[in-house]
């Protein structure tokens, strides 16, 4: 085994490209695997006419499933990033002792995490290449496969304006398209992706991971069956596949949902920020342990 103690070891692959630097930070992977269902949380509501929508206490869950949180278990995590190959909106954490699940909405058991959090020490026997600060911190560890950020794309801008609705977009980003998920029923709470596919080279699967996100109302005036018009809130996310990565916005959970009381028809996005957008990191999942603990 062997440890280096120095100011700034720097490795290259054969083009040249940058692998790692240990003056910068080191990330690795330390976890892959499918997203596995957790639980469902309710859409809200208001619970009468003539309360104040700014107060939390005027709204209360809604009386039907709502939006199915997928997730998984990370122990003893630093500051990790979760990089995802299928759909899946980030919606918070829980914690237990020293573990802490990660969670995601308008996903599926089908999508693929891969888990990246900053290198450190092991226990594990064997030769292996480990850097460390001046303070004694790992800043490498040869282990861990590390992260390899391939390109960084900025979300794209809002659809065109759907003129029945005062201009507001039809789609949530120009060149895309919207999905049902659901209607609302007794069945389940509304729910529209508005997608938009990036193309990137065609002979590998993707990863992406959003650092923040944008949320907005979705107003779906299309008939169910149950209400003909309602607004609910959508959460951005970004997700890889094989060929390119997407942008989505979707419900999920615990945002409200409402009567809309509009005259369009359709569907669009109220108050849907414009500027800043953000940026996904993508990577190459090629070469990555999968699954992997």
């Amino acid at each position: 085994m062997g440890t280096i103690n120095m100011s700034g070891l720097v490795a290259r692959l054969n083009d040249s490209s940058l692998l790692y630097d240990t003056k910068n930070i080191s990330y690795g992977l330390v976890k892959s695997g499918y997203l596995t269902y957790v639980e469902n949380w309710r859409q809200l509501m208001l619970r009468g006419i003539n309360v104040n929508p700014d107060l939390g206490s005027s709204w209360i869950d809604r009386g039907w499933p709502g939006i199915d949180q997928y997730g998984f278990t990370l122990e003893s995590p630093r500051s990790p990033i979760v990089f995802l190959v299928g759909k899946g909106i980030v919606t918070g954490v829980k914690k237990t002792g020293n573990s802490t699940q990660y969670l995601f909405a308008s996903s599926s058991e089908n999508t693929k995490y891969y888990c990246f959090d900053l290198m450190g020490d092991d226990e594990v026997s064997g030769p292996v290449l480990k850097t460390r600060d001046p303070s004694g911190g790992v800043t490498f560890n040869s282990r861990q496969a590390p992260l390899n950020v391939v390109t960084a794309i900025v979300a794209p801008l809002p659809g065109a304006p759907d003129i029945t609705s005062g201009g507001r977009p039809a789609t949530a980003y120009v060149g895309g398209y919207n999905q049902r998920i659901s209607y609302e029923d007794q069945n389940g709470a509304a729910n529209i992706h508005s997608v938009v596919d990036v193309s990137l080279d065609n002979g590998f699967e993707y990863a992406a991971f959003l650092p923040w996100s944008r949320s907005c109302g979705c107003v779906d005036t299309t008939y169910s069956g149950y209400n003909s018009s309602n607004i609910y809130g959508v959460v951005e996310g970004a997700y890889g596949r094989a060929g390119g990565i997407s942008f989505y916005f979707g419900a999920v959970g615990r945002t409200t949902q409402d009567q809309w009381y509009g005259r369009e028809v359709g569907v669009n996005y109220y108050l849907l920020p414009v500027d800043p957008r953000p940026t996904a990191l993508v990577v190459k999942t090629s070469g990555l342990p999968f699954p992997f603990n």
